[in-house]
Order: structure tokens, then C-alpha cells, then sequence
């Protein structure tokens, strides 16, 4: 019995060593800390429309870039921006309407994150 305890114990241990410690820390919001997983955010399973997100550092996007959210799906998540900075240089719009969000739907959050530039 001591035995399957302790293994029950270590297997937990090397289970939550390998969660990056800013997913524990705040609960479920999945970390944003580059343009490519900014860009996954609807388009990829693991980045839902309706995720929990947090921006962990300044981004630069200098590409085409097709804004998240479309007119019927719609993104309804928290989008944590922690302070930082996403810059637009030379970006050509991807979509006819765009920019970091196209679509945000009924309670969408955008909040502490600062835009410079244009699209």
C-alpha cells in the first residue's frame, strides 16, 4: 500500500513539473509568447475562440495578417495582453476587415494590451 501511494505521489509530481508554472499560476489561461501562437487562436483545437489567454511578452507582426474571429464565429475568450506591446510593421490585411480581432462576440474580453501601428 505505502508503495502505490508513493508511486501515486511521484507520478503527480512529474506530472505537474512538466505544466509551465505561468498555467498554474493563474489558473486555465493558456501563455501567447509569439506571433505563431497568436495566430493559432481560432484557427487551431488547442486555441479555441472562447479561450482564456495571456500575453507573455511584446510582440511584432510585420506580415500578412488575417485578424481573429469571424462574422459567425465570433471571439467570446479573455484575451489577457499583461501590458505589453503588439507592433504592426508593414502588415498588409489578410481579411477586408481586420485588425488583431476581426470579430468579438457577446462576452469577448480585450483588455491590457497596447497596439502600435497599423494594418
Amino acid at each position: 500500500m505505502k508503495k502505490r501511494v508513493l508511486s501515486f505521489l511521484l507520478a503527480l509530481l512529474l506530472v505537474t513539473g512538466m505544466v509551465p508554472a505561468n498555467v498554474l499560476a493563474d489558473g486555465a489561461s493558456i501563455p501567447i509568447s509569439t506571433v505563431e501562437e497568436l495566430a493559432k487562436i481560432g484557427t487551431d483545437p488547442a486555441y479555441p475562440l472562447d479561450g482564456s489567454y495571456r500575453l507573455q511578452a511584446n510582440l511584432t507582426i510585420s506580415d500578412i495578417w488575417t485578424g481573429i474571429g469571424e462574422a459567425t464565429n465570433r471571439f467570446t475568450g479573455t484575451f489577457d495582453g499583461d501590458g505589453h506591446t503588439i507592433e504592426f510593421v508593414n502588415v498588409t490585411a489578410g481579411a477586408a476587415s481586420s485588425g488583431l480581432f476581426r470579430y468579438i462576440g457577446a462576452g469577448g474580453i480585450v483588455k491590457k494590451v497596447h497596439f502600435i501601428g497599423t494594418i
